[in-house]
């Protein structure tokens, strides 16, 4: 599971993250990519 610093660190370096693209390549539960899309991420 991400946890918040894991995902604020990630974010720093996409200042402008809407309408950006983002793909979690992972194998899990897609919670990462669940907490990018609420962060602004398509």
């Amino acid at each position: 599971m991400i946890t918040d610093t894991e995902l604020d660190r990630f974010t720093r370096y996409c200042l402008t993250r809407r309408g950006r693209i983002a793909t979690d390549a992972g194998c899990d539960s897609g919670a990462f990519t669940r907490r990018l899309h609420h962060s602004g991420f398509d």
